[in-house]
């Protein structure tokens, strides 16, 4: 990968001692490396930078051997840094200095720590100059710094994937309700290939199918989950993601949503009928509906059944006869959809 890098508070140094700045640098960076590979595994990574414009340091030097030092953030807090070093013989200062285009630099033994995806942030640029002034017969030593602006963007993304690790489900929610989703993130599953990324990872949540996705070079996935719109309720649901080769899982606690029910009218005379009508319930189930009173002479309970419309829907007549005055309760319970549903009327 190469691009042009804009470095800025360029400083030089001679022996330590500053001569003079410069305030921006443009040249191009080009970086080599393998962009998916295992974690704790030697790697090389070749840089370059394009050549150094003449006059950057103030003399000729004989026996002159130069060094390039690139720092980088990694994008998830760190910086690393690589270096390189080759003789150069004589060095011309009026002509420009060479800084890998022509035989790159290689950094060997390179290795990522964990799995992840790791950016080539550029960060800083050191370039020392160590050799003997022609015909002076002592030592010289001379640097030139540059710093990357604030935040600067990656030039290059390698995907680090851990075979040997345990896959592992994780998410901010202990608690989920039917039809609703959350986020869920998966790592150390079976990683992709950038060239081919099409391995499923199937979720289940119980026995119920969620979805199939996919993980990426590092073998991690990021996606919101929806809860099956009637999945059973339990306070340690399990909930596992099976690739070809791993499987993870955690437990939630899954609360079911609660119906809806209305009483027609809200005063009946008693003997006469009432509609129970709900909402929010499983099409084609039975619902159980309840109708109670806690006093008053006469009958005190009446259990009925009614079945689910395709829009979840449901209306049940029912007829009071000898029904007790008073306040009466209406409890609808789905044994399909897990839901609940209340209501209250009165017969006078």
């Amino acid at each position: 990968m190469a691009d042009t890098v804009s470095y800025t508070s360029c400083d030089r140094e001679l022996d330590y001692v500053p001569y003079g700045a410069s305030t921006q640098w443009r040249p191009t960076l080009t970086i080599d490396t393998p962009q998916v590979v295992p974690v704790r595994s030697n790697q090389t990574v070749a840089f370059s930078l394009s050549d150094l414009p003449a006059d950057t340091f103030p003399g000729d030097v004989a026996d002159a051997t130069l060094s390039l030092t690139l720092t980088f953030e990694d994008g998830r807090g760190n910086t690393f840094g690589l270096t390189g070093e080759r003789f150069v013989g004589t060095f011309d200062a009026d002509a420009p200095l060479d800084l890998g285009s022509d035989t790159p630099f290689e950094f060997h033994e390179f290795q990522y720590a964990d799995s992840g995806w790791y950016d080539f942030r550029p960060k800083q640029v050191e370039i020392g100059l160590l050799g003997d002034p022609q015909g002076s017969g002592s030592g010289f030593f001379s640097t030139y710094v540059c710093d990357q602006a604030v935040a600067p963007e990656p030039i290059l993304q390698v995907a680090a994937y851990d075979p040997d690790a345990d896959a592992r489900l994780e998410t901010r929610a202990t608690t989920v309700r039917q039809g609703e989703g959350f986020d869920l993130r998966g790592y150390d599953f079976a990683a992709e290939t950038l060239e081919d990324p099409d391995a499923d990872i199937e979720l289940r949540l119980g026995g119920l199918a969620l979805a199939g996705v996919d993980a990426d070079a590092t073998g991690a996935f990021s996606e919101p989950v929806v809860v099956p719109e009637f999945a059973k309720p339990g306070g340690s649901v399990v909930l596992r993601g099976i690739d070809q080769t791993d499987q993870a899982q955690l437990t939630l606690r899954v609360v079911a949503r609660k119906g809806v029910a209305s009483v027609a009218p809200r005063a009946v005379a008693t003997g006469r009928s009432a509609t129970v009508r709900g909402s929010a319930f499983k099409p084609g189930e039975r619902v159980r509906i309840t109708l109670k009173t806690r006093r008053g002479a006469g009958v005190r309970v009446f259990r009925v059944q009614a079945t689910v419309g395709p829009d979840g829907t449901f209306s049940k007549r029912v007829r009071l006869a000898r029904a007790a005055k008073g306040g009466w309760k209406v409890d609808v319970a789905g044994p399909e959809s897990y839901r609940k549903a209340t209501a209250s009327f009165r017969i006078r």
